[in-house]
């Protein structure tokens, strides 16, 4: 019955389906929102604030949090900029650049599975669309305050960069506040000689 259930939803889309995967416990919207709000300000426009900054200011969903709390969180680092931002399925997350270089989205709470499934399917898109070779790297596992810990990073080529996109998965809130980040970089290509 639950290989199924995971074939309809793989083959499945619409909100007449996502009702359907949510009642098998294959379905998180949280997770759905958290990605799609990091695809379109951490991806799409090549990981810079700027867009994040003129899209974001004065929204309903997104309030900026202090400037020593976001130095806080980025481990003391100055310049940075970060919102906390509600979604539509009550879902709480931080959108943050820091000055490094780092655009992250930190989520409070979503299912694991579907934080995987949605990360997946941003990474198959780019793939295909883009028509690049995505690189897995090797997943990093660790244990913290009782929770295995999973970083996943995936590679390719983007907007004449070298894109690294990173999921890190928790199997419950840490007592930083987060369950789950997804950090993307772009650095140059190493030139060949």
């Amino acid at each position: 019955m639950r290989k199924i259930a995971i074939l309809l939803f793989l083959a499945c889309s619409g909100p007449a389906c996502a009702e359907a995967a949510q009642s098998q416990g294959l379905y998180d919207a949280r997770a759905d929102e958290a990605v799609s709000i990091f695809e379109k300000y951490c991806v799409v426009n090549g990981g810079t604030r700027e867009e994040a900054e003129k899209l974001i200011a004065g929204s309903a969903i997104a309030k900026p949090l202090p400037t020593n709390v976001v130095s806080d969180l980025q481990s003391g680092r100055k310049g940075g900029i970060a919102w906390l931002i509600a979604t539509p399925h009550k879902g709480q997350l931080i959108l943050a650049y820091d000055p490094i270089g780092v655009c992250e989205v930190a989520v409070v709470a979503a299912d694991g599975g579907a934080m995987h499934r949605a990360f997946g399917s941003m990474i198959d898109h780019a793939k295909y669309q883009l028509e690049v070779q995505v690189k897995g790297g090797e997943a990093q596992i660790s244990k913290a305050h009782g929770s295995e810990i999973v970083a996943e990073p995936y590679s390719f080529p983007f907007l004449g960069k070298t894109a690294t996109l990173t999921l890190t998965t928790a199997d419950k809130t840490m007592p930083i506040g987060f369950q789950h980040t997804m950090t993307s970089t772009f650095t140059q290509p190493a030139k060949v000689k």
